[in-house]
């Protein structure tokens, strides 16, 4: 007598396993737990990173200590002169809306933003050269030279000619001395462009060392040092 096989498919129902159980050889699954999980998974949310996110993940991460390392170089000046004081923001912010309001002030022939530049008894001392020095209040830069008496030669630059300079500013460095004083030191260099004959002319470079105080959460510069063709 034969015997006839039946083949029955059997229907497996999905086990649901909830949030918190413990299951055998694995504890609690409390929060750090699955967190923990998730990263020896090589995921977050819940998905599975391939090889290729993994390695973008690490490099994004590499990238953001080097911010991180920027931003502390940044203000470590403070540090590096002994002072204590973290500037915000908005110090920040200011110290370079002075040193900007005096280069735009200059170059545009704006003396209401040359006035933000400084405070009201400010002053700049200027060194045109090694070994001559001169100080004056600081509207007396942007004033320009004293008209020309009859007869007299036309005033010329400092190149000789009748080009009007431009001021280009480089680099600034700032330092907190306090929540009330710092410093800043900059490099410039002014160019004469010449519109007839197209040629530019570069003149001799300087640097600015700059004192500046903090009055009622705004920053100006107190004093200007302008030095010409010397670090």
């Amino acid at each position: 007598m034969g015997v006839r096989l039946v083949r029955r498919s059997a229907r497996v129902r999905p086990q649901v396993q909830p949030v918190g159980d413990a299951r055998p050889g694995r504890g609690a699954q409390g929060p750090q737990a699955e967190r923990a999980e998730i990263i020896r998974a090589g995921g977050w949310g819940g998905v599975r990173m391939s090889k290729s996110n993994i390695y973008l993940a690490v490099i994004a991460g590499a990238f953001a200590v080097m911010a991180a390392g920027g931003a502390q170089a940044q203000a470590a000046p403070a540090s590096a002169a002994g002072s204590t004081y973290k500037p915000t923001l908005e110090d920040w912010v200011s110290v370079n809306d002075a040193v900007d309001n005096y280069t735009l002030g200059l170059e545009l022939h704006d003396m209401a933003r040359f006035d933000r530049a400084f405070w009201p008894k400010g002053t700049i001392v200027a060194q045109p050269e090694p070994g001559k020095s001169f100080t004056m209040p600081y509207r007396a830069a942007a004033a320009g030279p004293p008209p020309r008496p009859a007869g007299a030669p036309p005033m010329t630059n400092g190149i000789g000619t009748g080009a009007e300079p431009w001021h280009l500013s480089l680099s600034h460095h700032f330092e907190f001395q306090s929540p009330t004083k710092a410093t800043h030191y900059g490099y410039f260099v002014s160019v004469y462009p010449d519109l007839k004959t197209k040629i530019t002319t570069v003149g001799l470079p300087g640097h600015y060392a700059d004192t500046l105080e903090k009055r009622n959460g705004e920053w100006r510069i107190l004093q200007r040092v302008t030095v010409i063709g010397g670090k």
